[in-house]
């Protein structure tokens, strides 16, 4: 992983986060912005409507506590949180 700044102003920093993923192919422009998420859904959003909505941001966070809360349900499920929590 690596920053690439393209102007630091004031201390606030732009520029590219680079080298992410499993083989360094996707990037991140900061600032940025996370989608929130509590054991990989988002509070107050039905999948419908969230597939409705443009301009999401890029990356999704998903916490390991909340993952941890929910282990045996998971163990269960057997095909993943991706499948689980409704991800295309």
């Amino acid at each position: 992983m690596k920053l690439e700044l393209s102007m630091v102003v004031q201390g606030c920093r732009l520029g590219v986060l680079t080298g992410l993923g499993r083989a360094g192919q996707h990037s991140l422009e900061v600032p940025g912005c996370l989608l929130y998420t509590r054991c990989g859904t988002v509070p107050h959003l039905t999948q419908d409507t969230l597939h409705t909505l443009n301009n999401l941001p890029s990356v999704t966070q998903l916490t390991l506590n909340t993952l941890a809360e929910h282990q045996e349900v998971l163990e269960e499920f057997k095909e993943g949180v991706r499948k689980f929590a409704g991800w295309h």
